[in-house]
């Protein structure tokens, strides 16, 4: 197996499933573009862990996507000649979208009292602007 951190877009509606044990799981299909003269190749994305699969299945087709797991090739025949991807068990997923709505809440104005939580990247960001 291999450690990946793959981008590309979605090609079709992320889909959630159920395993025989009851599980939820969600599932999708990205198109990664290549250098060089080979066509883009098809990463096959599989999620198990719950705010993934949130992430995941708040995409549709078309969207941009990043995800970080543990990835196989794989290798099929269409048409008479062999095709290759890769199939990936996705740790994380992120979107721009995912990215925006982070931002936006870092910058939502505190209530008296009230607390947020952020990252401590972000904490540490805030402190650089400030000269801290």
């Amino acid at each position: 197996m291999l450690s990946i951190l793959a981008s590309g877009s979605l090609i079709a509606d992320p889909k959630q499933r159920t395993g025989s044990s009851g599980k939820p799981f969600a599932t999708a299909q990205a198109r990664i573009p290549s250098d060089g003269e080979a066509a883009s190749v098809l990463l096959s994305i599989i999620v198990f862990r719950e705010t993934a699969m949130q992430a995941l299945l708040a995409l549709d087709q078309g969207d941009a996507i990043a995800v970080t797991g543990r990835a196989k090739l794989t290798t099929w025949q269409v048409n008479g000649g062999e095709r290759h991807g890769l199939s990936v068990v996705a740790e994380q997923v992120l979107s721009a979208y995912m990215v925006e709505k982070r931002r936006s809440a870092a910058k939502a104005p505190v209530s008296h009292g009230q607390v947020r939580s952020c990252s401590l990247a972000a904490v540490r960001e805030s402190r650089h602007r400030i000269g801290q």
